[in-house]
């Protein structure tokens, strides 16, 4: 009896067991792998989703606020000058054309660079992914100037006029850009006509989230008198009243400025090591230590010179200006040397007012000291043209084909303020040059640099490369993968292999050649091609 009884306990347990999985579910000895828990990986599944609509709406959330302002330095003889802008865009770093752009402000207020002197106004603010930029740009409807008590309505270059500078816009915080224009010099009074000539530069503020209220300069003062005039701004003069209780960004603008100041000061630490060569020199007096010095000096350049032979620009050396798709130019531009295009016909050559040879060959302009030619024009020039452009291409090849460089990602692709010796220096990025930078050759007449930029190159306003130790333009090669801009007033020298545009902004110079595999655009500018 005892044996069934333990036998019958046994049977009733396991009954125990099973009811309790078919109520609850749960597992009994082995059935821990149950089709229940086994269908709990398609809840994670659906967990896992839940990551990927968060970072769909992630980016959305990562935006930071610009605050786009104006200011500008007093003109003379002049009582107004009254901008109506269209529409203020910022571009994004890595792009190029008209990819990249964001709009800040779609209408701002119309303002006058009078009423603005020694003082900042805000134009208006926009929430902009977070990232890198390189440049502003405003789109400009109309210019009136007031000269002597009469309203003058301006002509201007370009209605774009984009300022090219570095800022940051992050997350949650506060950029603040001023455009700082110079209208004592952009105002141009020529008889009974008026141009508009920008001089202008951007002044940028590190994110914050306070960032700096408006103030009033030391020189404001006077402008309550041309408060007046303020009152004839539309939506400027709400900005006006803000701003005397606006004070301190003036301030800033000197401080932006002494920022520059302190590009001198790493150029002087650069070109503190040739003080280290007369150091050298003064350790033996001895004559033999004497010649052992110039030796460590061009080691690092001499080495390298024997295998750094210039880049063969074939018949693409016969132009100042070559590009595939077209050259315009706006402004007054003058040009030393041939220009020409190809595939493209002559109609793509705008703003030269062109005057076709009796030959039909090539044509003339007021604006080139040399000779226009295009694809379309009469034989034997089709070839010539064809020849030039495959040349460009072999050209570019070759410099982005050169190897074992002397140095790589130099500066983080910030070469401002630096002074650079002869060979190849080669990025993996864009390029920028904010204040300037030093090319020296160190005696060397036939010495080459070689820069090879895998996107764009950037030269802000006013920037300057300067040439140094019997540098030559013909010499120096800046090969750019992307877009390659040369800000307002810029001056630069060599030669440009672009595999994409070349835009020069109002004032730039270039001594050397603009060599691209699209267009060329031009705005009031002087190139001329290195002999």
């Amino acid at each position: 009896m005892l044996s069934k009884r333990t036998k019958w306990a046994k049977y009733a347990a396991l009954a125990a067991c099973l009811s309790l999985i078919v109520l609850l579910g749960a597992a009994c000895g082995k059935a821990t792998p149950t089709p229940t828990a086994t269908a709990r990986p398609a809840a994670t599944s659906t967990a896992t989703a839940v990551p990927a609509a968060t970072s769909t709406t992630a980016p959305t959330a990562q935006t930071g606020t610009v605050e786009v302002r104006v200011t500008d330095a007093p003109p003379e003889g002049v009582s107004k000058v009254l901008i109506t802008a269209s529409k203020i865009e910022a571009q994004r770093s890595g792009n190029a054309g008209e990819a990249g752009w964001s709009t800040i402000v779609e209408t701002p207020p119309v303002f006058d660079l009078v009423a603005v002197t020694g003082l900042e106004a805000v134009l208006g603010s926009s929430a902009l992914p977070e990232g890198s930029y390189t440049q502003v740009r405003l789109s400009i409807t109309k210019i009136v100037v007031t000269v002597q008590g009469q309203d003058k309505v301006a002509t201007v270059p370009s209605d774009k006029l984009r300022v090219v500078g570095n800022f940051q816009v992050a997350a949650n915080l506060t950029t603040v850009l001023t455009l700082d224009f110079d209208a004592d010099k952009s105002v141009v009074l020529a008889g009974d006509k008026v141009q508009f000539l920008p001089v202008v530069k951007l002044l940028t503020r590190a994110p914050s989230d306070k960032p700096e209220p408006l103030k009033k300069l030391p020189t404001a003062t006077p402008v309550p008198a041309a408060t007046s005039t303020a009152t004839a701004v539309p939506a400027a003069t709400s900005t006006a009243t803000a701003v005397p209780a606006a004070t301190s960004t003036a301030t800033a603008v000197p401080t932006a400025t002494s920022t520059a100041t302190a590009v001198p000061t790493a150029t002087s630490t650069a070109t503190a090591v040739p003080a280290a060569t007369p150091t050298a020199t003064a350790v033996p007096a001895a004559t033999p230590t004497a010649t052992t010095v110039p030796a460590p000096t061009p080691t690092p350049t001499t080495a390298p010179l024997a295998g750094r032979a210039p880049i063969n620009l074939g018949t693409a050396g016969d132009f100042a200006i070559l590009a595939k798709t077209g050259v315009s130019t706006t402004g007054t531009t003058s040009i030393v040397g041939d220009i020409g295009v190809s595939p493209a016909a002559a109609t793509y050559i705008t703003g030269f007012g062109l005057i076709m040879d009796s030959s039909n060959t090539f044509s003339t302009s007021s604006l080139v000291t040399g000779k226009v030619y295009a694809a379309d024009y009469t034989p034997p020039t089709p070839a010539k043209m064809t020849a030039a452009v495959s040349d460009m291409e072999t050209a570019y090849t070759d410099a982005a084909g050169r190897t074992l460089p002397d140095t790589t990602e130099l500066g983080a692709g910030d070469i401002s303020g630096m002074t650079l010796a002869p060979g190849l220096h080669k990025w993996g990025t864009g390029v920028l040059i904010t204040s300037g930078v030093t090319l020296n050759c160190q005696g060397n007449a036939n010495a080459v640099f070689i820069f090879q930029i895998a996107q764009n190159l950037t030269v802000a306003n006013g920037a300057i490369v300067t040439l140094s130790g019997g540098c030559q333009a013909k010499n120096i090669f800046w090969q750019v993968a992307g877009e390659t801009t040369l800000g307002t007033t810029a001056a630069f020298k060599g030669i440009i292999l672009s595999q994409t545009l070349v835009s020069m902004n109002t004032g730039a110079t270039l001594d050397g050649r603009a060599l691209a595999q699209t267009a060329v655009t031009l705005d009031a500018n002087a190139v001329t091609k290195p002999n």
